[in-house]
């Protein structure tokens, strides 16, 4: 009899548990059929889109707002080579500095790999390097703003070139420091 009635608890559970399963189920009735879209219909996924569109080019409008703003504070302040500003009267400030490090794709590289065999101007380097001195000095003019300077005496140039890596065609890096003396004038 022991046997039997373990039989019978058995399938007792088995009903039990089927139950609860089937009740289970049937309480997942409200399938979502946008449940890998993060539960958007077609509708909202694509406002949620433009929603994202719009932030960015808000985003990218704010960054060239800034920009601008930054060369318009540093196009007020000279940065000359010469170590004084003639009949003028300065009070020194102290060293200022703004510097970049560049780089150049692998396959831009590779063009001006054949430039360099056969002679030529590289240009996608000249304006790399252009680009760079143009960033190092609006740095150090920041720079010099922040020290409430009216203007740099001394402006200078280092650049160092660099193998990006060891292995063939890895990216040239090169660093640009612009350099020199803010001074306040009087």
């Amino acid at each position: 009899m022991g046997i039997f009635s373990n039989l019978t608890n058995n399938d007792a559970d088995k009903k039990e548990s089927t139950t609860s399963i089937t009740t289970e189920k049937q309480s997942d009735s409200e399938w979502d059929p946008f449940a890998g879209t993060g539960g958007y219909s077609p509708s909202q996924h694509a406002s949620k889109i433009q929603e994202i569109e719009k932030k960015q080019r808000e985003e990218q409008e704010r960054k060239l707002a800034e920009q601008k703003r930054i060369k318009e504070m540093t196009a007020r302040i000279p940065a000359v080579t010469i170590d004084n500003l003639g009949n003028k009267e300065y009070e020194v400030i102290g060293s200022v500095f703004g510097n970049v490090v560049v780089s150049k794709s692998v396959i831009k590289d590779f063009g001006a790999t054949f430039k360099d065999i056969f002679g030529g101007e590289l240009k996608t380097y000249t304006k790399m390097s252009m680009a760079g001195q143009e960033i190092a000095t609006e740095r150090m003019k920041l720079n010099a703003l922040e020290q409430n300077a009216d203007a740099i005496i001394g402006l200078k140039f280092s650049v160092t070139s660099t193998n990006g890596g060891t292995n063939f065609g890895s990216d040239p890096i090169l660093t640009i420091l612009a350099y020199g003396t803010a001074v306040k004038i009087k």
